[in-house]
């Protein structure tokens, strides 16, 4: 199967193709704007690297938050623009979860829980608590939304991830 992805949840804007089970293109670039200047050329050389000029790729996947609102907006609308026309279904993935699977080796066998965490604004996160199921394959439970100091209070350690580290860093202060 051939998926084309997409991910403009943060302020990375990503481009994946993956064909057959192997990744065969991806690109990613960061920066204010980024998301409308370079979401749709990068779908374009995804799809000239793969082949795909003729006949579109089987699917399409793509992050639905939680995430930047305006980057969530031009990834989905892009997505389904070239999904309406090129007739492929839409596969929608948490931001939360995608970027769990990208991390799911570094949850040990022992480890009980991988936390992921986004960060919003101000002072207020988003957060998922990943384990491992008898399949040995992280799930998410419960997706969260408060300020740091709440999950902080719920937090009962493990390992945790986050694209917004330095955000995290300069809220937690002397206690990161």
């Amino acid at each position: 199967m051939n998926i084309l992805a997409i991910d403009t949840a943060t302020v990375v804007c990503s481009v994946a193709l993956r064909q057959d089970g192997l990744v065969t293109y991806h690109a990613s670039v960061a920066g204010k704007q980024v998301h409308i200047e370079q979401l749709a050329l990068m779908i374009q050389e995804a799809l000239k690297t793969g082949n795909f000029t003729e006949t579109p790729p089987d699917a399409l996947a793509l992050t639905i938050g939680p995430g930047s609102f305006t980057g969530l907006r031009i990834g989905l609308a892009t997505a389904k623009a070239y999904g309406s026309v090129k007739n492929l279904p839409l596969s929608p993935l948490p931001t939360l979860d995608a970027m769990a699977v990208q991390v799911e080796n570094a949850l040990d066998e022992n480890s009980a829980s991988l936390t992921g965490i986004l960060y919003s604004h101000r002072n207020f996160i988003h957060w998922a608590v990943y384990s491992r199921s008898e399949q040995n394959r992280i799930w998410a439970g419960d997706y969260h939304y408060g300020t740091l100091d709440h999950f902080l209070e719920q937090f009962s350690g493990g390992q945790c991830f986050s694209p917004s580290l330095s955000q995290l860093k300069s809220l937690l202060g002397d206690s990161a």
